[in-house]
């Protein structure tokens, strides 16, 4: 029987310690997943947001129902091969979506809560299994445009979704991304136009009036008047008495 020159151990003897060598590697990899799994919390939070150029009113008509989600990576458009059925009301909370894909597998998605200031928020689940999912499409108003929050907040049951939750983390955020981008393209075409105010006229500049120098100075007042001295002859006739009038003679009887 053939051996290996340097170690005595022949050749079938050699291919079995190389092979359990690998199946110890490979189980001694499998064990530090799992318990690499297991330390890796058991929620998982990914979130985007976009600003839209929109008061919240026209972005709501956009997310109040699974319906018009077109918006979506995930909307019936982007998965032709899915077979998809909306269930519940038309708009607002218990509004849902199932679908059955070979890509995404099976799964459903139903609005919780709708507010049209506040947006909405949804649960999900997948494969029919204990992975659930929940998230939200938050409102947050601004003088003239809302910043739309996106956020997906996954729970795993055992390591290893733990671990794939890791590595899918980077595209699902960027799926967020792509659809936030879709939403506010969509939502801002069809949000109804401010006006625009006119800009102020400006005011025509006055009439400019020559300024006439004036004087400071007070114009000397108007000496005090002095009364003229009377006349000589007037103090005179002012000082003597004055004379009885003539009387008339008085005839005295027997005279003619």
């Amino acid at each position: 029987m053939a051996t290996h020159p340097g170690d005595g151990l022949t050749f079938p003897r050699r291919l079995r310690l190389e092979l359990m060598k690998k199946i110890l590697i490979g189980v001694a990899v499998v064990a530090a997943l799992f318990g690499a799994g297991y330390m890796l919390p058991a929620e998982q939070l990914v979130g985007r947001s976009v600003t839209v150029n929109a008061p919240p009113e026209a972005i709501y008509s956009h997310v109040d129902s699974p319906r018009s989600w077109t918006w979506s990576p995930w909307s019936a458009a982007k998965l032709p091969g899915a077979r998809i059925r909306y269930e519940g009301p038309q708009t607002g909370v218990g509004a849902q979506v199932v679908w059955q894909d070979e890509t995404m597998g099976d799964g459903r998605l139903s609005l919780a809560k709708a507010d049209p200031l506040r947006g909405v928020t949804y649960e999900m689940s997948l494969n029919r299994d204990p992975y659930t999912a929940s998230g939200g499409l938050q409102f947050v108003p601004g003088d003239s445009s809302t910043l739309v929050v996106w956020t997906w907040r996954a729970r795993y049951s055992d390591p290893v979704a733990r671990l794939m939750g890791i590595i899918a983390g980077e595209q699902l955020g960027a799926q967020l991304e792509q659809g936030l981008l879709e939403l506010k393209k969509i939502a801002e075409a069809s949000a109804p136009a401010v006006p625009t105010p006119s800009p102020p006229v400006p005011a025509e500049p006055a009439a400019e009036v020559a300024a006439t120098p004036v004087d400071a100075s007070p114009e000397p007042a108007d000496p005090p008047a002095v009364p003229e001295p009377k006349r000589q002859e007037e103090e005179v006739a002012e000082s003597a008495p004055a004379s009885p009038p003539p009387q008339e003679p008085v005839a005295t009887p027997g005279e003619p």
